[in-house]
């Protein structure tokens, strides 16, 4: 895997939203995705080729695992999460919750991942990368203008 593959999938400037799955992977170092994920969060976000969003629920699931973890690790988490250059964070607002609540409506995926879909609709995002297949299916073509690609397939 290359970051040429990588970067032939993701164009240059787009904005792009990153689920749960793809910091745990980052995070972790050692998973199947963990190559691609590094690719993308340091040779995309951080030299802000393309600038991130999570969304405020992602935060909370990476939260959940470093403070299961202990103290080290959960300080750690934070700060990734407040300062990793060219990642911002979404709130979950009204306009975020609505939109959810449709793609929730829709295609019954779970309130989290309708949340990562409503995140990269209300930034004007065009790009939402998972590790989650599930997510990659149901929110391929959900929304016009906004792909999701499954990480796993831009390791290929």
């Amino acid at each position: 895997m290359t970051t040429a593959a990588v970067e032939s999938r993701i164009p240059p400037d787009a904005r792009v939203v990153l689920d749960t799955s793809v910091l745990i992977s980052f995070l972790d170092g050692t998973e199947p995705g963990s190559e691609a994920a590094r690719v993308v969060l340091e040779q995309l976000v951080a030299t802000e080729r393309n600038p991130a969003v999570i969304s405020a629920v992602t935060v909370t699931e990476i939260m959940v695992g470093a403070i299961n973890a202990g103290a080290a690790t959960e300080a750690a988490a934070r700060t990734f999460l407040l300062a990793y250059p060219g990642l911002s964070i979404r709130s979950v607002d009204v306009l975020v919750a609505a939109e959810a609540a449709a793609i929730r409506e829709s295609t019954r995926l779970p309130i989290p991942d309708s949340i990562v879909i409503a995140t990269a609709v209300m930034t004007g995002s065009t790009v939402v990368v998972t590790n989650d297949r599930t997510l990659a299916t149901r929110g391929h073509g959900l929304r016009p203008g906004v792909d999701v690609l499954l990480l796993s397939d831009l390791a290929a």
